[in-house]
């Protein structure tokens, strides 16, 4: 999904209140950001799922805890940027 709402600019599948701040000429960089975010939330819970089929570590929930606080920090950043608010 975060390669969709990245490269064919589908800010659609986004909720609308995550966007209705965003203006005609930041929604290419708006969603070029969210969906990299999603990427990375994305591939950390795949990585944490791989390291822990391959390795049995208990410590797989430090990859994904990293990819999702990286996230969340990054959705926040880019809400506040071109969303000028995180959730109304």
């Amino acid at each position: 999904m975060g390669l969709i709402i990245w490269l064919k600019r589908k800010i659609t599948l986004i909720h609308d209140y995550h966007y209705e701040h965003v203006t005609e000429e930041n929604i290419k960089p708006y969603t070029m950001m969210i969906g990299i975010d999603l990427i990375i939330i994305a591939s950390s819970m795949l990585a944490a799922g791989i390291f822990l089929l391959i390795t049995k570590n208990p410590h797989y929930f430090l990859i994904m805890g990293v990819g999702l606080l990286i996230g969340i920090i990054m959705f926040i950043i880019v809400q506040k940027k071109y969303n000028s608010t995180i959730i109304d």
